[in-house]
Order: C-alpha cells, then structure tokens, then sequence
C-alpha cells in the first residue's frame, strides 16, 4: 500500500499538484474522522461541494480532496494524503478522465488503474462505503484552447460513454455505488450544455450547481 512519503520514483508531481498535496496534508491534521472524502481530479478539486453543503445546511462532515490533473496513478500513489489520512467511512471517487486524454487508454488498461485505487482504499479501510461519480460529458463545440481541443480529441463523449460502462461495472464488483448526474448536464446532441462549461471539458458553478441537488440527495439517502 503506497504512502505519499514512499510514492513511485516515476511518479513525478508537477509544482501545482505538489503545493495542493502540501495543503491537504496540513489540513488533514485537523479532520474529524469517520466524514466524506472526495477524491479525484479537477472534476472534483473545481467543485465547490463544501460552499455547497453549507450553504444547504448539511453538516456531513466532507473533505474535498481532488487534485487538478490527477491520473489514477497519481491518486493511487498519493492515496494516504488524499483520503487514508483521513479515515472516513464513505469516499466518492471521480477519477480517470485525465487517462482518457491519452489515446493508448484501453478500456481494460482504465479498469485496471480505477481498481488498483479502489483495492487499495478497501484495504486500508476496511468497511468504507464508495460511491463512483460517471465521468461527465463535454463540448468540443464550444471549446477554443488548443490544449483543450488537443484533450477533446480523445476524451470525446463516445468514450466517455464506454469508460461509464467501465466504472459502473466497477462500482458492481466493489458493491460501491454508481452515480450518474449527466441527465441534468447534458444537451439534446448528448454534448455537455453550454451554459455549463468553463471550457468545453470542465464544469463551471452552474453546472454543478445543477448537478448538486441530486449529489445531495443521494449522499443524505445513502
């Protein structure tokens, strides 16, 4: 099992994932146990879920811990700051999108990444209830960035579709749960809509504010 302090020689952060790693490992100290933990990439670190939950009064005690481009192995190397650490009993894990930027990313080289992390949590943490978030959709169409578009030429929404079908069959054989909140995201040519995108590729406020009420619904009936 990976801690932080003895992660791969091959896993190199750059300086932006490395200062965010160094924070939550400070803010880690204080963290009651037994709470949340979200993990992920930018999916997750772009979701303001803690501003969320408090302004619906929800005291749920949850830690958003999710690192902006974050692959699964760098989540699984890093495993112990971004939720161990923390000793919660129910994790929601948003994690992979970033390996699908890479065409080479078979359907069975995602599994068995997503797996590693969710082994290595059940391990650790034996009990902890998981709930696996489906990849969202995006929009190529609105997006400018050229390394946006370099990303959306892999990462389209077909093979967001078929990497869906890959963590909900996941979240099967874990018993995790699989949450699916595209239905209110996504537009009548099945593209992120636009008024719910920084970029074409990442949600903005809105669409998560969107996409909120049915996160909250499912974490307070869970």
């Amino acid at each position: 099992m990976p801690q932080d302090e003895t992660a791969p020689s091959d896993i190199q952060l750059s300086d932006d994932k490395r200062r965010t790693v160094e924070r939550y490992r400070i803010a880690n100290r204080t963290v009651k146990p037994g709470g949340i933990v979200c993990a992920g990439s930018s999916l997750m670190e772009f979701f303001p879920v803690e501003q969320f939950m408090q302004e619906a009064g929800a005291d749920l005690n949850l830690h958003n811990r999710g690192i902006s481009g974050f692959v699964c192995d760098e989540l699984y190397a890093y495993l112990d700051v971004c939720v161990l650490a923390l000793r919660p009993s129910r994790m929601v894990i948003n994690i992979g999108t970033n390996d699908l930027n890479n065409p080479a990313t078979t359907d069975a080289i995602l599994r068995d990444r997503y797996e590693q992390i969710l082994t290595a949590v059940e391990q650790a943490l034996p009990g902890i209830e998981i709930m696996m978030m489906a990849y969202y959709p995006v929009n190529a169409d609105v997006a400018t960035d050229d390394g946006i578009l370099a990303c959306l030429a892999s990462r389209t929404n077909e093979r967001l579709q078929a990497a869906n079908r890959v963590v909900e069959a996941l979240a099967e054989r874990h018993h995790a749960r699989y949450l699916d909140v595209n239905s209110v995201l996504t537009d009548e040519q099945g593209r992120l809509k636009a008024a719910y995108t920084l970029e074409g590729m990442h949600l903005n406020e809105a669409g998560y504010r969107a996409m909120f009420p049915d996160f909250l619904h499912t974490l307070l009936t869970w």
